[in-house]
């Protein structure tokens, strides 16, 4: 093949990868849907498993768990909540007590 033959290819090709197959769609993904196994949890919001451990035996956060193999599952909200729960341990020097009685002072239901 020449190079008079390519340039020309290249020139009828598009100008990039939206152009050959269209605009991309964000996947939404429901904020209560079950995604997130502990470790992720614990990798994004840097806790350790025993602090999960621990405010679900509180029933702080209490995701459900996958039957196969029994690993907690969270949901984009009860991650939410892990952080929220973690800072005010953090931040406001709270014990798990203490985080209870605000929960529930803004209407959290609290399963334990």
């Amino acid at each position: 093949m020449s190079a008079k033959k390519k340039s020309k290819k290249l020139e009828e090709s598009p100008a990039n990868v939206e152009d050959l197959v269209g605009e991309q769609e964000e996947v939404v993904i429901d904020p209560d849907y079950p995604a997130y196994t502990s470790g992720v949890v614990c990798d994004l919001l840097e806790v350790t498993p025993w602090f999960l451990k621990q405010i679900d035996d509180e029933g702080l956060v209490s995701p459900p768990r996958d039957n196969e193999n029994a690993t907690r599952l969270y949901s984009k909200n009860e991650l939410d909540k892990v952080a929220y729960v973690n800072k005010l341990m953090a931040e406001q020097n709270l014990n798990l007590e203490g985080v209870k009685l605000v929960l529930q002072l803004q209407g959290e239901t609290i399963d334990g």
